[in-house]
C-alpha cells in the first residue's frame, strides 16, 4: 500500500490534488496546536516523510542510481491517461525535464526535485493573486530576495531563458524554505510529545522513538553537520548557488542566511531534544564540547567578508545564547542529584577485576572519558562567557561528587594522583577499589581530572569562581532572560521571551540558580538572577486565569504523567517556583537571609516573595507566620539587658519553613555565636498604633494597630559596634499580612496628613522604613497580594477561589481601622495617585498606578461588588462632563515615553469588566452592599454594589475610551513593538464581544431588556461610530491599516512568535470588521461608510489569503460578511415601494477582473490537499452569498471561469506554460463541488462541507441557472444523488450521541438539498425548452427512487416534549426572569447544526456558571427535568445541549419539508401521464394534513410554522394536480383529502373560529380552507351521486366553515376592517357554491337550512351589505364596498336552494337590502345607463352579479308570492333602468359585458313578471306559463354571472314595445334598435368595447381571427355573442307582442 506522501504525489501530478510544503505543514501545526489533522498526521508519519524528519539537518538526499530508478517508475508515461493532464500541471514529460534539471542544479534526488517543480507550478495562482493586488513590496531585506519573482510581474519582453531562469530561482527559493521548515516541523513536533494535551503528542512520540534509535545518532550527525559548517565553512551549497556566488553577492548573502539560520533551527532542536526527550549519553556530550572546544563556543567560526552586514551580524548574535543554554542543558543537572544517589546506595559492585567500564552510550555520567574531556574543555574555556552557564553548572556537579564520595567515607581531598601515563585508564589495577562501582568510576575519574587539569583539586572551585567572579554568571544569567526583542536594522535582536521554548530555558537556568544555592551565599547577583527566573509578571499571572487563545509554542502547566521523576525539569514558571519552594537549600540561603533582615530591609524579601506568590498556600504560610522582626533600635532607647542565646537555632525549620516544605529538613542557620543576644526590660513599640487627632474616626479604640514587644523578649544585635542605633533582630511571631495592611493604611494616612513620611517618624519609636521607599514598598506589597489572587484564581472551582482570597484579605486587614479594610485602602491610594498624575509631567512613571490597576484587575471575578463601586466614583472615567485620568495618562505620559504598561493594564480591566457584566446578568440580581461597614463577601459575586444603570454607564465610558484608543493607537511610538499588537489585540477582542453579546442573543429590539443589556450602551455607541453612513474615515482607519500592514508581512521561520502576534493582530481586526458588517445587516442599518472602505480596500483582502495560511479563515468570513450585508436592505425600505433597492457594491469591479480571476482560482483549490471542513465549509458558504446577493461578475467567474469581459486572466508565466505545454483552463469551482459530491461516501463521512457545497450548487441553480453549465451533462452526478436518496434512511433513537444526532440533523438537511437541486434542474429544462433525460426521469419516477421523500418528507418526528416543556419551566422557577428565549441566537451568525444550535451555550454557561446545578458533576446518567424537582443528575448544561440537538433534527426535518415541496411541485406536470404518480401526490397532500392532525404535541411556535408550511404544501400540490382536468374515475381519489382537510379543521375548531375572527394564524386555515374547495370541485367529476356519510361530511363541514365562519368573518370584517381579507368571504362562498353542485346533495338541503337559520348566517350577511361603504377600503376619496358584493354573491349562492330561497324570503331579504345605505347609494350614483360599469364597477356588480340574479332566483323559489316584493324592490330603482334603456339608444357610449348581461337579465326578469300578470295582461295559460318560467329561469340559474345564456330559447310575447310596471318605463324598441345598430357594424362596436376587469382585459388583448379575416379581440367576441342573444331574446318578445296585439 502506497504511503500518504506518496500518494499526495501521486494525485499532484494527476492534477487531482496540491501538494504540502514543509511551510504549510508548519502554518498548520502552530495555527491551531489543540486541533488534531488525521490527514496531516498520516502524512507526515508516512515512511518518507517521517525519514525526512528524522533527518531533518539533511532532508534532501543525493541522487543515486536507486533514486533514478524510483523517479523512473513514478513519471512513466503508463501511469497516466488523458484526463490526468487536464489541470493546471504541464504534461508529465514536462515536469520530468525540469525536475531532472533542477535536481543536477541542487545535487538532490529526483523524486524531491520533482516535488519542487510540483510546488512551484501550485504556488503559482498565489503568486498571480499577489501580483494582481497593487501593493507595496512586502520584502524586508532577508531571506526573500528569491521570493520577489513571485510577485514581480515579468513582462512579454523575456525571453524564454529569462524566464525559465526566474522560475529556477523560485524552485530553489522553495528548496531552501523547505530545509528550514522541516526542522521547524519536527521541532514542533518533539516539543508536542512531552506536553500534556497537545493534539499532536503521539505524533510527536512516534518521531521521538525514531530519533532515539540509534545512539543517539541525529544528535551526533546534527553536531556533524554544524561543525561542517561553521568551523570548516561548508554549508552544502547547491552547485547552482557556487556557479552564482562568483558573479551576484545578493546570492552569497542569501546563502549564508540560509546557513546561519539552518544552524539556529537545529541548535533550537538540539535543546529540545536535550531538555526532555532523549538521555544525554558520554558520546554524545563529549561530541558537543568539543564542538564547543573547536569553535571557542562560537566565538572562533567561519566568517567570510559579509558577516559585517547587520542582518548577518543580527543572526550570529543568536548562536551565543543558544549555544550557552545548550550546553548547561546536556550537563542534566536535574538528573544528577537522583542518579548519583541511586548509583552510590543501589547494590552495584566493581567488576572483578576492579576494571572500570567505558559507557560512553550510556548516561554520560557514566563515562570517565565524557568527565574528563568535559571537565578539560570547560576549564579550558572557564573565563568565556558563553561557556560560564555550563562551567559553573559542571563545577555544581562535580563539587557533588565529592560530597557523594564523603558520604561513603572518601573524601575527595584523599584521592591519590598518580602519575600520568598514556594507558591510565587501561591499568585500573592501579586505581584504589572500594568495593563500589560507582565510586571506584568517579575516583578513578577525578584522580585523571587532577592529574591531567592544571587546577588539581581545586577545579571545582576555579570553575564556579570564573563563572562568578570573572563572568559574572548572575549578571549574564539576568541579562539572558530580561532581555528585551528590539528591532534594528540587521531584524529583531535574540530575546529569550521570543524563543518558542524560553519558557523551558528559562526552567533550565532556575535549576543551575537554585543548585548554586548550595555554594553561593545570600548576595545580589543571586537575589536577582532568582528573582528574573521566579517572577510570573502581572500579565502572565493574569493569562493564566484567561485562558484564550493558546500560543502554538506555549507549553501546558502539567509535566508529561509518565515523567514519574521527582526532580524534573520545570515546564513553566509555575513549576519553577513549586521547585524553589521544594528546595530547603534555596530557602536557607535565599529566603532566610532576606526574611532576617524584614522590614529593617523591606525590598529583598517583599521582591523575594513577589516572584514566588504564584504557590499561594507556600506564600500565605510564610507571611503568616514570621518570627524575626528587625529593626533599627529608638535612639536613646535603653531598655534592653545583655541576654544569652536561646536554645533553639534559627534555621528553615523555625522560620516556619517546616509547615512549607512538609519535613523541616532545611539545614541552613544563621551564625549562633553568643555575641550581641540581649533581652527587653520594657515595653518597646515597633510600629505605632491610630492615634485619636487626625485621622481617628471615633470608633477605632485608642492604640488600635500597632505592634509592641513586651518584656522579655530575646533579640540580637546584627549590626557591628559601629552602626548607631544598632540593628536588632527580635524574636517575635506576627503576621506580615497583617503588617502589609498597617504600612498600607499609614501611607494613606500619612499621604492625607501631610506626606509619607510624617508616618514613620510619628513618635519616639516610629521608623519601620526608609521614607524614600516607601512608594516602592507599598507597590511591592500591593503586587504580592495581586500575585496571590490571581495565582489563587487560576485553578479550582469559583467558591474556592474566593474562600482563598477572603482569607488572604481578611488577614491583610486585621490590623487596619474598623471602617476600611486593605481593599478601600489601595483603592484610596490608588486614586490618589490618579489625582496627582493630573499635576505630573510627561516623564513621571506610572508604575505605582499601573500596580494599583493590576490590584482592581485581579478584584474583579472575585469582588465585584467592590470594584464597581469604585470605579463609579474614580476619576479614572470620564464621568459627568468632566475628563477621566485614563485617557490623560495614556495620552499624556506613555504616548509620550513610548511604553504602555498602565494602557495594556487599563484593557485587560475593560475586558474583565465586560465579562463580569456578562457573568453577573443572572447572578447579580440586586444591588449589594451600602454606605455601611465593609466586609468581604462570603460568596463570589454578590451583587455589584451598585445599580445596573451605574454598571451600563461605566462600561459606555470604558468603550468610549476604547473606541479612542482604536482610533490613535497605530501612530503612537513604541519602544517594544509587542504592546502594539497587545493593544490592538485586546481591544477589537473587546469590541467584538461587545457586538456579538448584545446582538448575538434574544431578538428583541429593547436592548436593554436583554440578558446582556448591561453592555447595550456600549454596543449602540459602537455601532454609532463604526456604521455611520458619514463620509469620515478616521475610526476606520486602523482596520484599513491593519489590513494593509497584513499584506506585507514577511516569512521567516526565526522571528515566528513577533511574526504569530502580527498575524494575530490582523486576523482579529478581521473578525472585528466582518461582525460589524454583520451588525449592520441584522439591525438593518443603511450600508456604511465602512462597508465602502472595504470594498475599496477588497484586493488587498484578497491578498491576505495568499499572504498566509492563519489569513485564510477570516479572509473568507470577512468577505462573506461584506457581500451578505451588501445584499440586504434597511430595515426601513419600504417593501411596497416601485423603487428597487439600490445594486451591491460590485465585488468584481472593486477586485479588477485579474485579482478576481487569480483569487478564484486560489479558493478553487479549497484546502487541498488536506480538506480542513471548516475552512471549505467558510469558502462555499462565500461562494453561495456570492451567487445569492447580486454579484453578476463574480457568479459569472465562479461558476465558469471567465469574466464578463472575456476568459481567464492569470499571470504571464502562467499563460505562457499554458501555450507551450498545453496546459488546460482549470475546471470552475461548481465542477470542483460537482465532482466531489459524485463520491456519496463524504456525504455520510463529512455531512457539514456537503451540506455547504449543495447549498451552493442550489443557489447557484436558482439565481444562475443560465449561466451554469447543464448540470446534467456532468457523468456522475445527478445519478450519485438520486441513488444515494434512494438508498438513504435515518431513524432518531433518544440514545443516540451528541455526535450521532448531530450527525442525522445534517444528512437530513443534505437530502433536503439534493431534493431543491432535482427540482431546479427539473425546473430549469422545461424552462428552457430542452428535453428531460428520458433515463434521469425514468430514474426519479421509479416508486422507489424517491421513496424517502414520499414517506418522510412532510413528518416532523422525533420533537422531545418533555424535553422542552420542563426544561423551560425550570428555568423560569430556578432563574426568575431568565427565559429561554433570552439565550436564542439570532441571526448575526448562521447557525450550525449541534449542541450550540439554537440557545447560546456559551453566554448560558458563563452567566450561569455560578449555580452548582448548571455543570455536570461528570454522572453518566440524565435525569430529565420535571417541574417539581430538581435532582438533576447531569445538570441544566446537559438539558440545553440536548435541546439545541432536538431542535437541530427538527429544524433539519422542516428544511426537508421546504425542499420536497419544490420537488413535489416540480413533479406535478409528470403525473398527468404517470397515474401511480399522480396517487403517490395526492397521498402526499392526505400525508401533509394527517401530520398536521398528528402534530398536536409540538408547541405553538413550532407547530405554528411547520403547519403553515405543510398546509401550503398540500393547496399547491392540490393547485398544480387540478390543472388538467380530474377525470370522473379520479374523483373517488380525492375523498380522502376531503375527510382529512375537514378533520384537521374540526379538531382545531376553536384555533380555526378564532383565526376567523381575529386574523391570528389566518394563513394556515386559508390554506386549509382552499384545499376543502379543490376537494369539493374534484367531487364534482363523478359520475354517480356523492355518498351519503359523505354528504353528511358536508354538512357539518357547510355548519362550521360556511354558517358559522361567514358570520365570523363578516363580525371580523366590522370590527377590524384593516385586518380582515375579503378575499376570505370569497372563499367560503366558493365553498358554499361547490357543495350545492355536488351531486346528490339536496339530501343535505334541510339540514344545511337548519344551520344558516341556527347561527342567523342570513342577518349576518345583510349586516355585512349595510355595513359595507363604512369598512370598505378608501380609494380615490370613496369608500370601496366590496363587503358589499360579496355579501350578495353570498345570498345569491344560497338562493340557488329553494328551502334557502324561502328563509331569504321570510328574513325579508329584499325588505333588508332596500333599506340599507348601500342600496341608495346605488340608486342615487348609477345614472350612466351603459358607462355605470366603468364609472362604478363595484356598484355596478352588486346590482348586476347580485341584486338582479337573487330576485330571479326568489322568483323561481316561492312563485308569484314573492312578485310584489320584487316589483316594489326594482321600482325602487326605476331611474337606474330608465337610464340604461336611454342610453341604449344613445350613440358612443361605451360598452361592456357587464352592462350587455345586465339589460339580458332585466328584459328576462320583467318578462316572468308581465307573465304573471303583473301590470301586465298574459296571453298564455298559466300551466304553460310555469313550464316557460322553469326553463327559463334554470337557463339564467346555469349562467355563471348571472346573465342569459346561449341556450335560451324561449321567448315573452307582450302587446307593446314600451311598459311601464310601477311607473318604471322600459321600452325593449329603443334597446333593440341601438343593439341591432351595432351588431350591424362591429368595427364599430369593437371601438366601444371597454374592459372593466383584470381578467376582461388579459382577453382584449388576446386577437383572434375571423372569417372575413378582420381580427378582433377575445372580449370584443364575447361581448358579440351576448349582445346576439339579446337580440334575439329582444326579437322574440317584441314579436310575441306584436303578435297579441
Amino acid at each position: 500500500m502506497a504511503s500518504p506522501a506518496s500518494e499526495h504525489l501521486d494525485d499532484a501530478l494527476k492534477n487531482r490534488s496540491t501538494l504540502l510544503s514543509w511551510k504549510a505543514v508548519f502554518g498548520r501545526l502552530t495555527a491551531s496546536p489543540n486541533t488534531f489533522s488525521q490527514s496531516l498526521s498520516d502524512y507526515m508519519l508516512s515512511p518518507s516523510q517521517l525519514k525526512t524528519l528524522t533527518q531533518s539537518y539533511a532532508p534532501f538526499s543525493l541522487p543515486s542510481s536507486a533514486s533514478k530508478q524510483a523517479f523512473e517508475t513514478k513519471t512513466a508515461a503508463i501511469n497516466f491517461d488523458s484526463t490526468d493532464q487536464q489541470g493546471p500541471l504541464p504534461p508529465i514529460s514536462h515536469l520530468k525535464n525540469e525536475a531532472l534539471a533542477l535536481s543536477k542544479s541542487l545535487n538532490i534526488d529526483e523524486l524531491a526535485a520533482l516535488r519542487i517543480v510540483v510546488l512551484e507550478y501550485q504556488s503559482r495562482d498565489n503568486a498571480a493573486l499577489l501580483k494582481a493586488s497593487s501593493t507595496p513590496s512586502s520584502q524586508d531585506g532577508g531571506l526573500f530576495s528569491f521570493a520577489n519573482n513571485y510577485i514581480v510581474n515579468a513582462g512579454d519582453t523575456e525571453t524564454d531563458a529569462e524566464k525559465a531562469e526566474k522560475a529556477l530561482q523560485r524552485r530553489i527559493t522553495i528548496y531552501l524554505t523547505e530545509r528550514r521548515y522541516v526542522i521547524k516541523c519536527a521541532k514542533f513536533l518533539v516539543r508536542a510529545s512531552f506536553t500534556k494535551g497537545n493534539a499532536w503528542k503521539q505524533a510527536g512520540k512516534r518521531l521521538v522513538s525514531e530519533l532515539q534509535l540509534g545512539d543517539n545518532d541525529t544528535m551526533k550527525m546534527m553536531m556533524k553537520i554544524i561543525r561542517k559548517r561553521v568551523v570548516q565553512g561548508e554549508g552544502d551549497a547547491p552547485q547552482w548557488v557556487k556557479n552564482k556566488v562568483k558573479e551576484d553577492t545578493d546570492v552569497l548573502i542569501q546563502w549564508e542566511k540560509q546557513v546561519l539560520l539552518e544552524i539556529i533551527h537545529l541548535l533550537q532542536l538540539m535543546f529540545l531534544l536535550c531538555y526532555r526527550t532523549i538521555e544525554i549519553t558520554g558520546s554524545t556530550a563529549t561530541a558537543w564540547f568539543k564542538l564547543m572546544d573547536e569553535t571557542a563556543f562560537f566565538n572562533q567560526i567561519h566568517t567570510p567578508a559579509i558577516n559585517q552586514l547587520p542582518d548577518i551580524q543580527n543572526l550570529n548574535s543568536y548562536l551565543h545564547p543558544l549555544c550557552s543554554i545548550i550546553s548547561l542543558t546536556i550537563l542534566s543537572l536535574h538528573k544528577v542529584d537522583d542518579y548519583l544517589i541511586a548509583s552510590f546506595t543501589q547494590d552495584n559492585p566493581a567488576p572483578p577485576t576492579g576494571g572500570v567500564a567505558f559507557e560512553d552510550n550510556a548516561f554520560y555520567l557514566k563515562s570517565p572519558n565524557a568527565i574528563a574531556e568535559v571537565t578539560q574543555i570547560l576549564t579550558e574555556h572557564a573565563r568565556n562567557p558563553v561557556a560560564s552557564l555550563a562551567s559553573f553548572g559542571w563545577s555544581l556537579i562535580l563539587r557533588r561528587i565529592g560530597e557523594c564520595l564523603y558520604s561513603i567515607g572518601h573524601d575527595p581531598e584523599d584521592i591519590e594522583t598518580p602519575t600520568p601515563e598514556p594507558s591510565a585508564f587501561a591499568t585500573p589495577a592501579r586505581r584504589r577499589r572500594t568495593g563500589n562501582a560507582a565510586a571506584d568510576l568517579y575516583i578513578s575519574s577525578l584522580s585523571t581530572i587532577y592529574v591531567h587539569n592544571p587546577h588539581g583539586k581545586s577545579v571545582a572551585a576555579f570553575l564556579a569562581k570564573s563563572a562568578i567572579s570573572d563572568c559574572h554568571v548572575f549578571d549574564l544569567i539576568v541579562q539572558l532572560v530580561t532581555s528585551v526583542a528590539t528591532e534594528g536594522n540587521g531584524g529583531i535582536a535574540w530575546s529569550i521571551g521570543h524563543e518558542e521554548d524560553g519558557k523551558s530555558m528559562k526552567a533550565v537556568i532556575a535549576t543551575v540558580v537554585r543548585k548554586a544555592t548550595e555554594v553561593v551565599e545570600f548576595s545580589q547577583g543571586i537575589v536577582s538572577a532568582v528573582l528574573v527566573l521566579n517572577e510570573v509578571p502581572i500579565s502572565e499571572a493574569w493569562k493564566m486565569k484567561h485562558p484564550s487563545e493558546p500560543h502554538p509554542f506555549s507549553l501546558d502547566n502539567e509535566q508529561d504523567p509518565l515523567d514519574t521523576s521527582q526532580d524534573s525539569m520545570a515546564t513553566n514558571l509555575c513549576d519553577t517556583v513549586a521547585k524553589f519552594w521544594s528546595d530547603p537549600e534555596a530557602l536557607t540561603k535565599i529566603m532566610i537571609p532576606a526574611r532576617a533582615r524584614f522590614p529593617y530591609e523591606p525590598l529583598p524579601f517583599l521582591k523575594i516573595i513577589r516572584s514566588l506568590a504564584t504557590d499561594v498556600e507556600r506564600t500565605h504560610a510564610v507571611l503568616t507566620k514570621m518570627d524575626t522582626y528587625t529593626q533599627a533600635l529608638p535612639v536613646g532607647f535603653g531598655g534592653y539587658e545583655i541576654g544569652l542565646p536561646l536554645n533553639n537555632n534559627l534555621n528553615a525549620s523555625n522560620f516556619g519553613f517546616a509547615s512549607v516544605s512538609g519535613n523541616g529538613s532545611a539545614t541552613g542557620s544563621v551564625d549562633d555565636s553568643d555575641a550581641g543576644w540581649i533581652v527587653l526590660a520594657e515595653e518597646l513599640c515597633l510600629f505605632a498604633p491610630r492615634m485619636i487627632s487626625g485621622y481617628e474616626t471615633g470608633e477605632d479604640e485608642v492604640g488600635g494597630g500597632g505592634l509592641v514587644l513586651l518584656p522579655d523578649t530575646h533579640g540580637r544585635v546584627i549590626s557591628d559596634n559601629r552602626t548607631v542605633p544598632p540593628i536588632v533582630m527580635w524574636q517575635f511571631r506576627y503576621s506580615a499580612l497583617t503588617l502589609f495592611g498597617r504600612i498600607l493604611e499609614c501611607a494613606l494616612i500619612g499621604a492625607s496628613g501631610g506626606g509619607s513620611s510624617a508616618i514613620f517618624k510619628r513618635g519616639s519609636n516610629g521608623a519601620v522604613v526608609d521614607p524614600a521607599g516607601t512608594q516602592e514598598v507599598i507597590g511591592e506589597i500591593i503586587s504580592i497580594l495581586t500575585t496571590m489572587i490571581l495565582a489563587s484564581c487560576s485553578s479550582g472551582s469559583s467558591s474556592e477561589h474566593a474562600e482563598k482570597v477572603t482569607l488572604i484579605l481578611e488577614e491583610t486587614s486585621d490590623a487596619v481601622g474598623r471602617n476600611r479594610d486593605v481593599v478601600s485602602i489601595i483603592f484610596d491610594l490608588l486614586e490618589d495617585a490618579l489625582q496627582a498624575s493630573c499635576r505630573a509631567s510627561a516623564t513621571q512613571s506610572t508604575e505605582f498606578i499601573t500596580i494599583g490597576l493590576q490590584f482592581v484587575n485581579a478584584l474583579v471575578p472575585i469582588l465585584p461588588n467592590r470594584v464597581w463601586p469604585y470605579l463609579a466614583r474614580s476619576s479614572l472615567l470620564e464621568r459627568h462632563g468632566k475628563e477621566g485620568t485614563l485617557i490623560r495618562i495614556t495620552s499624556g505620559i506613555e504616548v509620550v515615553k513610548g511604553e504602555y504598561d498602565f494602557t495594556c493594564t487599563a484593557l485587560r480591566l475593560f475586558e474583565d469588566l465586560v465579562e463580569d457584566g456578562i457573568r453577573g446578568a443572572v447572578e447579580k440580581s440586586g444591588v449589594v452592599g451600602g454606605n455601611g461597614v465593609v466586609v468581604f463577601a462570603k460568596k463570589a459575586g454578590v451583587g455589584a454594589g451598585v445599580s445596573a444603570s451605574v454598571q451600563r454607564e461605566i462600561l459606555e465610558e470604558w468603550t468610549h475610551w476604547g473606541v479612542d484608543l482604536f482610533e490613535s493607537y497605530q501612530g503612537w511610538k513604541y519602544l517594544n513593538g509587542e504592546e502594539k499588537s497587545e493593544i490592538g489585540r485586546r481591544i477589537t477582542k473587546i469590541l467584538t464581544r461587545i457586538l456579538d453579546a448584545v446582538y448575538g442573543v434574544d431578538d428583541s429590539m429593547d436592548l436593554k431588556s436583554k440578558i446582556t443589556g448591561l453592555l447595550a450602551s456600549s454596543a449602540e455607541h459602537l455601532t454609532k461610530v463604526f456604521l455611520s453612513d458619514s463620509t469620515t474615515t478616521l475610526p476606520l482607519q486602523p482596520i484599513v491599516s491593519a489590513i494593509h500592514d497584513g499584506v506585507t508581512i514577511p516569512e521567516s521561520s526565526l522571528y515566528v512568535k513577533p511574526l504569530h502576534n502580527w498575524v494575530f493582530l490582523v486576523t482579529s481586526i478581521m473578525q472585528f470588521a466582518a461582525t460589524l458588517v454583520r451588525v449592520r445587516a441584522y439591525i438593518g442599518l443603511p450600508p456604511s461608510q465602512l462597508e465602502t472602505q472595504l470594498y475599496e480596500i477588497s484586493p488587498f483582502i484578497a491578498k491576505l489569503y495568499a499572504v498566509h495560511d492563519r489569513f485564510r479563515l477570516p479572509v473568507v468570513d470577512l468577505i462573506e460578511a461584506m457581500i451578505s450585508a451588501s445584499g440586504t436592505a434597511p430595515a426601513n425600505t419600504d417593501l411596497l415601494s416601485s423603487k428597487r433597492s439600490p445594486e451591491p457594491p460590485s465585488l468584481l469591479g472593486h477586485l479588477g477582473t485579474e485579482c478576481a480571476s487569480a483569487f478564484t482560482q486560489v479558493l478553487s483549490a479549497l484546502d487541498s490537499p488536506l480538506h480542513e471542513i471548516e475552512l471549505e465549509t467558510k469558502i462555499w458558504n462565500l461562494i453561495s452569498a456570492i451567487v445569492s446577493n447580486r454579484q453578476q461578475g463574480m457568479s459569472i467567474l465562479l461558476l465558469r471561469g471567465e469574466t464578463l469581459l472575456g476568459g481567464f486572466s492569470g499571470n504571464s508565466d502562467h499563460k505562457t506554460a499554458a501555450t507551450t505545454t498545453g496546459v488546460k483552463k482549470n475546471n470552475s469551482i461548481l465542477t470542483v463541488a460537482l465532482d466531489e459530491l459524485s463520491d456519496t461516501m463524504k456525504l455520510d463521512n463529512q455531512p457539514e462541507k456537503a451540506l455547504a457545497m449543495l447549498e451552493t450548487v442550489a443557489l447557484s441553480q436558482n439565481y444562475w441557472s443560465l449561466a451554469m453549465e447543464d448540470m446534467g451533462r456532468h457523468p456522475n452526478f445527478l445519478s450519485s444523488m438520486v441513488k444515494y436518496v434512494e438508498s438513504f434512511n435515518v431513524e432518531f433513537q433518544s440514545s443516540d450521541t451528541k455526535e450521532t444526532a448531530t450527525m442525522k440533523a445534517n444528512k437530513v438537511a443534505v437530502v433536503a438539498n439534493i431534493a431543491r437541486i432535482l427540482a431546479m434542474h427539473i425546473h430549469t429544462k422545461r424552462a428552457s425548452s430542452s428535453r428531460h433525460e428520458p433515463g434521469f426521469i425514468a430514474q426519479l419516477l421509479n416508486p422507489n427512487t424517491l421513496r424517502f421523500y414520499f414517506q418522510n418528507g412532510v413528518t416532523i418526528s422525533g420533537y422531545r416534549p418533555s424535553l422542552h416543556g420542563h426544561l423551560g419551566k425550570n428555568f423560569e422557577d430556578k432563574w426568575p426572569g431568565l427565559g429561554l428565549m433570552k439565550l436564542k441566537r439570532t441571526k448575526l451568525r448562521k447557525r450550525a447544526y449541534g449542541t450550540g444550535y439554537f440557545y447560546n451555550l456559551g453566554l448560558a454557561s458563563q452567566v450561569l456558571g455560578f449555580d452548582k446545578f448548571w455543570e455536570s458533576d461528570g454522572a453518566s446518567g440524565r435525569t430529565a427535568t420535571s417541574a417539581k424537582s430538581h435532582n438533576i443528575i447531569s445538570g441544566y448544561r446537559e438539558e440545553v445541549e440536548q435541546a439545541n440537538l432536538n431542535l437541530s433534527l427538527i429544524d433539519s426535518q422542516v428544511v426537508l419539508l421546504r425542499a420536497w415541496k419544490l420537488l413535489a411541485m416540480e413533479l406535478c406536470p409528470f403525473a398527468f401521464q404517470n397515474a401511480e404518480l399522480s396517487k403517490s401526490l395526492i397521498k402526499v397532500v392526505e400525508s401533509c394534513l394527517q401530520a398536521n392532525i398528528d402534530s398536536w404535541h409540538l408547541p405553538a411556535p413550532i407547530a405554528k410554522i411547520i403547519f403553515a408550511e405543510r398546509a401550503e404544501f398540500a393547496f399547491i400540490l392540490m393547485r398544480r394536480l387540478s390543472q388538467q382536468p380530474i377525470r370522473s374515475e379520479d374523483g373517488r381519489l380525492y375523498e380522502g383529502v376531503l375527510k382529512f382537510v375537514w378533520k384537521a379543521i374540526l379538531n382545531q375548531r376553536a384555533d380555526f373560529r378564532r383565526a376567523l375572527s381575529t386574523g391570528e394564524e389566518i394563513n394556515y386555515y386559508r390554506s386549509l380552507l382552499r384545499i376543502l374547495y379543490m376537494a369539493l370541485l374534484a367531487q364534482q367529476n363523478r359520475t354517480d351521486s356523492l355518498p351519503v356519510e359523505l354528504c353528511y361530511l358536508v354538512l357539518d363541514m357547510l355548519n362550521l366553515v360556511v354558517a358559522q365562519g361567514f358570520m365570523d368573518l363578516a363580525q371580523a370584517a366590522q370590527a377590524h376592517p384593516e385586518t380582515s381579507n375579503p378575499e376570505d368571504i370569497a372563499l367560503i362562498t366558493g365553498i358554499l357554491q361547490a357543495s350545492f353542485k355536488l351531486k346528490g346533495i339536496e339530501v343535505i338541503h334541510s339540514g344545511i337550512s337548519m344551520h344558516i337559520f341556527d347561527q342567523g348566517t342570513i342577518r349576518a350577511a345583510t349586516t355585512l351589505y349595510s355595513w359595507a361603504e363604512q369598512i370598505g377600503a378608501t380609494e380615490n376619496g370613496h369608500n370601496d364596498p366590496a363587503y358589499g358584493e360579496l355579501a350578495v354573491l353570498f345570498l345569491l349562492e344560497m338562493s340557488y336552494v329553494p328551502l334557502l330561497a324561502e328563509q331569504l324570503a321570510v328574513e325579508p331579504l329584499l325588505e333588508l337590502l332596500l333599506t340599507s345605505s348601500l342600496s341608495h347609494t346605488i340608486r342615487s350614483s348609477m345614472t350612466a345607463g351603459l358607462n355605470n360599469p366603468l364609472q362604478h364597477h363595484r356598484l355596478h356588480s352588486i346590482w348586476s352579479r347580485g341584486l338582479l340574479p337573487i330576485m330571479v332566483n326568489l322568483l323561481i323559489a316561492i312563485g308569484p308570492r314573492i312578485g310584489p316584493d320584487v316589483v316594489r324592490f326594482l321600482s325602487f330603482f326605476g331611474t337606474q333602468v330608465e337610464g340604461l334603456v336611454n342610453s341604449w339608444g344613445q350613440r358612443g357610449n361605451a360598452i361592456t359585458l357587464a352592462s350587455v348581461r345586465e339589460t339580458s337579465t332585466l328584459v328576462g326578469l320583467l318578462e316572468i313578471l308581465r307573465a304573471w300578470g303583473v301590470d301586465i295582461p298574459s296571453p298564455k295559460s298559466p300551466i304553460h306559463q310555469q313550464q316557460q318560467f322553469n326553463d327559463d329561469t334554470e337557463m339564467m340559474r346555469s349562467s355563471t354571472n348571472g346573465g342569459i345564456s346561449e341556450e335560451l330559447t324561449t321567448v315573452f310575447g307582450g302587446q307593446s314595445n314600451t311598459e311601464l310596471i310601477n311607473g318604471i318605463r322600459f321600452d325593449k324598441g329603443i334597446i333593440l334598435e341601438g343593439v341591432e345598430y351595432l351588431l350591424n357594424h362591429r368595427n364599430y362596436l369593437a371601438s366601444l368595447v371597454v374592459p372593466t376587469t383584470l381578467e376582461e382585459e388579459e382577453e382584449s388583448a388576446v386577437v383572434e381571427k375571423t372569417e372575413d379575416k378582420a381580427g378582433v379581440s377575445k372580449l370584443v367576441e364575447k361581448v358579440i355573442k351576448e349582445m346576439d342573444i339579446l337580440r334575439k331574446l329582444l326579437t322574440v318578445v317584441i314579436g310575441d307582442e306584436a303578435e297579441k296585439a
